[in-house]
């Protein structure tokens, strides 16, 4: 299940011939030998390799197992294929990059208990270690991204006039729009959201 699984996102995600190769050579070890480092080691590649959002959306139901342990087994590579994903997650304000912070952080909590009971300390500890590497990246992230602001103007604008008054930019408006959900870049609302910088 798992293998079949693992298979199917490499097969998705991996789009070199090299890393086709790698995947292939992997999977054959994971089969023949039940080599869990192949499999870590693929969940890696495909982590690496992926459109982290695409990614996210194929990893936000991940198949049930035939038996408890392989259902957590696919939980934990999920997991951790997310968090390694962060990375390349486009991720434009310090909003943004918290939210990610705080998601990956609670899928991993949920976590840690079950694999220490089936895996173990070593799988338990290779878990938190890519965790906490996660998080890291993005606690560095967090710093060097721009905050959101509340913006207050008088009276409507348009978004290109608020983007230059903003900005210097009115390319910039469309960013406005889609960050307030506005149906017409015409009319912006008085009170709204924007980048800092």
């Amino acid at each position: 299940m798992i293998l079949a699984w693992m298979s199917g996102l490499a097969d998705r995600h991996l789009v070199s011939a090299d890393d086709m190769a790698r995947a292939e050579r992997l999977l054959s070890d994971a089969r023949a030998r039940q080599d869990g480092a192949a499999i870590l080691a693929l969940a890696q590649d495909i982590a690496e390799a992926a459109d982290a959002d695409t990614l996210a959306r194929d990893l936000a139901q991940p198949p049930a197992g035939e038996v408890e342990t392989e259902t957590v087994m696919i939980a934990m590579l999920a997991a951790a294929m997310e968090v390694m994903a962060v990375a390349n997650r486009n991720l434009d304000d310090r909003d943004a990059a918290m939210k990610a912070r705080a998601e990956l952080a609670a899928k991993a909590d949920a976590l840690y208990g079950a694999l220490s009971a089936f895996f173990g300390a070593d799988v338990l500890i290779w878990f938190m270690g890519v965790v906490g590497t996660g998080l890291r990246l993005l606690s560095n992230r967090v710093t060097a991204l721009p905050p959101l602001v509340r913006v207050e103007t008088p009276f409507p604008v348009s978004a290109t006039v608020l983007a230059w008054r903003l900005y210097g930019n009115p390319a910039r408006g469309r960013e406005l729009v889609q960050r307030n959900r506005v149906a017409t870049p015409a009319i912006m609302p008085t009170q709204l959201v924007a980048r800092a910088v």
